[in-house]
């Protein structure tokens, strides 16, 4: 990994970079994924998640403000704010969509293995139904700028599935590709 973040370029507040707009495109295996484009998921947060094992610097206390973690994407300031070159990611237009729901209910039978009465309304025995959106999708595509080949190499190797309930099957990631693109999108 370091080898391929040391190789390049241009420099960046402290990050090296092969500047580069490009397209990825995150293929999914079908089984549709928890995909709310109200809430979208960023190309940003995905290299967070893949880097900040790999870059903390042991325990932090609740006081203590995190350290920023060093992206293969360009950064730029906003209003002041410091923004990564990396979009939210989109589907296809129109993509069929269905309600399923998450559903707990109490079991009654299994009663006599807690003390006490059981609080149904909120704690550990809360019973819930709630709606979540299934969007039936092949892929999901979003646009950056900054290190391709970082990028996919940190995305492929730690990113398996994509949306809520992955431990269920759904979300999985089949392949990423990429393309160069002109315009940083």
């Amino acid at each position: 990994m370091q080898k391929i973040l040391s190789k390049n370029i241009q420099t960046v507040k402290g990050y090296r970079h092969n500047k580069m707009n490009f397209k990825l495109t995150f293929h999914l295996d079908g089984c549709g994924v928890y995909y709310d484009p109200n809430e979208p998921i960023h190309l940003d947060a995905l290299l967070a998640y893949a880097l900040a094992p790999m870059q903390e610097a042991g325990e932090i206390s609740r006081s203590d403000r995190p350290a920023d973690i060093k992206l293969p994407l360009l950064r730029s300031k906003v209003n002041g704010h410091d923004v990564w070159h990396g979009s939210a990611l989109f589907s296809p237009e129109n993509p069929p969509e269905t309600l399923r729901f998450w559903r707990k209910k109490f079991r009654q039978n299994r009663l006599h293995l807690t003390t006490g009465s059981p609080n149904l309304t909120n704690g550990v025995y809360r019973e819930y139904n709630m709606p979540v959106p299934l969007v039936l999708i092949s892929h999901l595509y979003c646009f950056g700028s900054g290190n391709l080949k970082a990028v996919k190499s940190l995305l492929k190797r730690n990113i398996k599935s994509l949306g809520k309930k992955r431990a269920y099957g759904y979300g999985r990631i089949t392949d990423i590709t990429a393309e160069e693109r002109p315009e940083d999108w």
